[in-house]
């Protein structure tokens, strides 16, 4: 992403999480490129990382209502609470 808008970041020892065009994104903070986590089009707001950084928490609104879910970094599986 060389240009746009980043919203409701969060930032860990050595990433930063955020969202921009209804996606969410993980970045190195040392700079590089962004890595796109999600792509359903939906809102997403708030994204943090958990105290251990293994996994990200997001609010969206893929089925039309707000829910939570969360990302396993390690599986890369998504689980919507």
């Amino acid at each position: 992403m060389t240009s746009g808008y980043l919203r409701y970041v969060d930032v860990s020892d050595s990433e930063i999480v955020f969202t921009a065009a209804n996606d969410l994104w993980l970045a190195p903070l040392a700079g590089g490129k962004a890595q796109r986590l999600t792509a359903s089009g939906a809102q997403v707001i708030c994204p943090v990382f958990s105290p251990s950084g293994r996994s990200i928490a997001w609010v969206s609104w893929v089925d039309g209502a707000p829910d939570v879910y969360v990302l396993d970094r390690d599986s890369g599986e998504v689980a919507r609470l």
